[in-house]
């Protein structure tokens, strides 16, 4: 359950601020856990192996991920539930993007 992480954040007088930070050698690393009374639509407790990288500045975060699942994760995603249509308003079909 180890990770490294290094980063930074500045800034010119308090202006123009931007940010890094960078997650390497995960091991093991509880990367997700949420039960299902917390959110019934998907759920589950995920360990990762590898990396993942968290950057921006106003208005623009980046994340990059590279990272694969580890023994003992578990996930469900209900699609299948009543209410889906109503909570969820468009998807994707015939090759369109989501918005």
């Amino acid at each position: 359950h180890t990770a490294r992480l290094n980063g930074w954040v500045r800034h010119h007088c308090f202006h123009l601020p931007s940010f890094r930070f960078d997650i390497t050698d995960a091991r093991d690393f509880l990367s997700y856990n949420v039960t299902a009374k917390e959110n019934p639509d998907w759920y589950g407790t995920i360990y990762g192996n590898g990396g993942a990288s968290v950057s921006g500045e106003p208005g623009t975060v980046n994340i990059n991920v590279a990272m694969s699942t580890a023994p003992r994760s578990t996930f469900t995603f209900g699609l299948f539930f009543p209410d889906f249509p109503r909570r969820h308003s468009r998807f994707a079909t015939n090759g369109e993007a989501c918005l």
